[in-house]
C-alpha cells in the first residue's frame, strides 16, 4: 500500500508540474499575441491618420474600409462624443454603445486628429481567439486532473482486487 501512495504522489506531482508549465506557456504566449496585435493595430491607425491628414480629412469612410476593416481586431470608430460611426470585425452589433464602453475599459481609445482637431476615436478589443487561448489551459488542467483521478481509481481497484484474491486464497 505504501508503494501505491508513493507512486501516486510522484504521478500527481508530475501532473501538476506539467499543468503549471502549460498554463505558464499559454499565458505568456497569449500576452505576447495581445501586445503584438495592439502594436499592429496602433501602427495601422497611424497610417490611417497620416493618410487622413494628407487628404485634408476627405474620404475617411473609404480609408476606413480599405485599411481598418482589413485587420482582425474588433474595432469601432466613434465621433468626438464616442457615438459609433463605423465598425468592423464584430460578431454582435446590437448595442454598439455598450461595446464602445467595454472596449474603452480594455484599451485606451486612440484619438484621430486632423491638425489639432479631434475627429473621433478608435475603440478596439481583442479577437475572439484570445478568449479561447485564455481558457485552453483550464480545459487542459481539467483533462489532466481527470486522467489522474482515473489512473488513481484504476490502480486502487487493481490493488483491492489483488488483496481480495490474496485473502480468499489464504482463507481456503
Amino acid at each position: 500500500m505504501k508503494q501505491f501512495t508513493v507512486v501516486y504522489s510522484i504521478l500527481l506531482g508530475f501532473g501538476f508540474l506539467i499543468l503549471i508549465t502549460v498554463i505558464g506557456i499559454f499565458s505568456q504566449t497569449t500576452e505576447r499575441l495581445s501586445q503584438k496585435t495592439k502594436q499592429d493595430f496602433e501602427w495601422q491607425i497611424r497610417i490611417f491618420q497620416s493618410l487622413l491628414n494628407s487628404r485634408d480629412g476627405r474620404d475617411s469612410h473609404i480609408l476606413f474600409q480599405n485599411i481598418i476593416q482589413k485587420i482582425s481586431t474588433p474595432v469601432i470608430y466613434t465621433d468626438r462624443d464616442f457615438r459609433p460611426i463605423y465598425h468592423a470585425n464584430l460578431t454582435d452589433t446590437a448595442d454598439l454603445s455598450k461595446l464602445v464602453s467595454k472596449f474603452k475599459a480594455e484599451h485606451p481609445p486612440i484619438a484621430i486628429y486632423h491638425d489639432s482637431l479631434v475627429l473621433g476615436y478608435y475603440c478596439y478589443g481583442e479577437p475572439s481567439e484570445f478568449d479561447l487561448l485564455r481558457r485552453l489551459p483550464m480545459v487542459f488542467g481539467i483533462a489532466v486532473l481527470a486522467i489522474l483521478v482515473i489512473l488513481f481509481s484504476a490502480i486502487r481497484s487493481l490493488q483491492k482486487g489483488r488483496a481480495q484474491n490474496l485473502y480468499a486464497g489464504m482463507a481456503k
